[in-house]
């Protein structure tokens, strides 16, 4: 079972308490601690010390803790709120920033940099220099949400970030279940922990041991608790339904806000909606259209590629939302219904470069990063027909 060190012992939840030390042996729990003035609730690592693949894997994630008594609603980028019984609104605190997810994002970003700025302190490998870059030592964030009381909430809030960046629970068995069973995606570039290093992590992270699972004589329980017979045969089916309603509430959600974005952009370029007076053929009030231009294609980046670039950039500008690096290229690959990477990006050889072709021609601008460190999609100064008729005539 789980070893659990604690910072500030009187603020520890008892009821994630007595969860996170049924994890197995592998686990290193640390339980409200400060770094840099700021407040960690939980955070979990992995030590790398399985078997097989396992043994080449780590992990780390944090978990900022709410208890509420009332449903929450919210977006991502917005504040959340909860309506009591009597009609009154208050908003769910995110520290420094506007709500709860924003601030274990900033929490995981804080904590990342720190592990890579304390490394050589408790790390057992401390002569790699520079190879040892920050993002080696990456932290997934996690949202918590449980109720006061013994109660069933109905959150309104969406199914999941949109940037695909942490999650939010409401129920601690599913998150458990989460923690036992999470991988990073970047195996490879992440921090492998030892033992002996999160000891000594523990000692620089000025917490101490308050439940050694491995001192226990009675076997760890299963994280995920399978249901009395009859209903157990089931489970399985219901699992999946599960499974089946979260994409389709997912789907629901994009659906509704890509509908959105078309209104935006109707509203935003009047002159390319189809005339009711033309039923969709011939010139428009009597006018000829000029001709599309030939598509004309840069080191195999087409136009019809920087169009719907431009499109989404300006549909995040009207919408007045940040357009997130990650989001941008998840929206153009979903619209041109094919994979940039299959392409190799159009030649180009990363996602990184073929945006700084479309900076460099103006075809968008860079913003202010993000908290991940990625820049935001701004709209171009012009279209790409323009450009290509533009060097047409030269």
């Amino acid at each position: 079972m789980a070893r659990v060190f604690a910072g500030n012992e009187q603020l520890v939840d008892p009821e994630v308490f007595e969860a996170v030390k049924r994890l197995s042996n592998d686990y290193f729990v640390f339980a409200e601690f400060d770094i840099d003035r700021r407040n960690i609730d939980w955070l979990i690592i992995r030590a790398a010390s399985g078997n097989g693949d396992d043994a080449q894997t780590s992990a780390a994630i944090l978990t900022e803790m709410k208890r509420i008594s009332a449903p929450i609603t919210g977006t991502v980028q917005d504040e959340w709120r909860v309506e009591r019984l009597d009609g009154t609104i208050e908003v769910v605190s995110g520290g420094q920033e506007k709500n709860p997810y924003w601030q274990a994002v900033s929490g995981a970003n804080a904590l990342r940099a720190w592990l890579w700025n304390h490394h050589r302190l408790f790390c057992d490998d401390t002569s790699g220099g520079p190879e040892i870059q920050e993002s080696n030592f990456s932290v997934w964030p996690d949202v918590l949400i449980l109720p006061r009381r013994e109660q069933r909430l109905d959150h309104r809030l969406p199914v999941r970030p949109t940037n695909g960046f942490g999650m939010w629970w409401f129920d601690l068995e599913r998150w458990l279940n989460h923690v036992e069973t999470w991988r990073p995606n970047q195996r490879d570039r992440t921090r492998r922990y030892t033992e002996s290093e999160l000891v000594r992590l523990a000692a620089l992270l000025d917490t101490h041991e308050v439940h050694d699972g491995r001192k226990d004589g009675t076997p760890p329980a299963p994280v995920a608790i399978a249901p009395p017979h009859p209903i157990a045969s089931f489970e399985p089916v219901a699992a999946y339904f599960r499974a089946l309603e979260d994409q389709v509430a997912s789907l629901t959600s994009r659906v509704a806000q890509l509908e959105v974005l078309v209104d935006q952009l109707e509203m935003a370029f009047p002159d390319q909606s189809p005339d009711p007076e033309r039923n969709g053929n011939g010139d428009r009030n009597g006018t000829r259209e000029p001709a599309p231009a030939e598509p004309v294609r840069t080191n195999g980046a087409p136009v019809d590629h920087a169009q719907a670039l431009i499109e989404i950039a300006r549909g995040y500008a009207e919408a007045n939302k940040r357009a997130v690096f990650p989001a941008v290229l998840k929206d153009l690959e979903r619209r041109l219904g094919v994979s940039l990477k299959q392409s190799n990006y159009d030649g180009l050889g990363s996602a990184r470069a073929w945006f700084d072709q479309a900076v460099e021609r103006g075809i968008i601008r860079y913003g202010p990063e993000d908290e991940s460190g990625a820049p935001t999609i701004l709209p171009g100064d012009e279209e790409p027909s323009d450009r290509a008729r533009r060097r047409t005539r030269a």
